[in-house]
């Protein structure tokens, strides 16, 4: 497990951001690295852009999180 040096700052983000955050950090609390790894390699944003390109933020509508 990691553990942050320092608190994040939570004033960069607004209060949508933070749900999000906190949304993805409650569904992957229990997941392992590799299965956060084998999950993210099944969506579009990893399949369909090439390596070491930028993932376009359209893909952001088609993540599998609920």
């Amino acid at each position: 497990m990691f553990r942050a040096l320092r608190p994040a700052d939570v004033g960069l983000f607004d209060e949508s951001e933070l749900q999000a955050l906190n949304d993805v950090a409650k569904m992957f609390a229990d997941w392992t690295a590799s299965e956060i790894t084998e999950f993210s390699h099944r969506e579009s944003a990893w399949s369909e852009t090439s390596d070491r390109e930028t993932i376009p933020y359209e893909h952001a509508a088609k993540l599998q999180i609920d």
